[in-house]
């Protein structure tokens, strides 16, 4: 299911490294899937359990106009910092990902997936986040 897809993030305004324009690690995407984990962000960020000191050095950054379009393998290390644009500019995005027909079911992510949203709505619920 991983090799045969790809992910689209549409700024729908201009992305700077201020206001947290994506940042992406060249060839990443050869290492296959990482181990990911939850991060205090509300919603569904994740995060690389640890970040392979391979990967120092070699983001790159994208930031792009409004209507720009990026696309990316699946399996690639990418993030975007927090907004730190002291004129209160945000960058609002739509982010999805596209998988082919061709891609084998993997009922094992599915589950696993499921385990993670399930635990994350108990959360924010406990929290009063939602």
């Amino acid at each position: 299911m991983h090799d045969r897809g790809v992910t689209l993030w549409l700024a729908l305004d201009k992305a700077t490294e201020d206001n947290g324009c994506m940042f992406y690690v060249d060839a990443s995407h050869k290492q296959g899937l990482l181990e990911h984990e939850r991060t205090d962000q509300l919603g569904f960020s994740q995060q690389l359990k640890e970040y392979p000191q391979s990967f120092v050095g070699k983001e790159q950054c994208m930031a792009v106009d409004s209507a720009s379009l990026l696309g990316h393998h699946p399996n690639t290390v990418h993030r975007a910092n927090g907004n730190t644009d002291t004129t209160g500019h945000w960058r609002p995005a739509l982010g999805l990902t596209y998988w082919a027909k061709a891609c084998r079911d993997d009922a094992d992510l599915h589950k696993r997936r499921e385990e993670y949203q399930r635990q994350l709505v108990l959360k924010l619920e406990t929290e009063g986040k939602i």
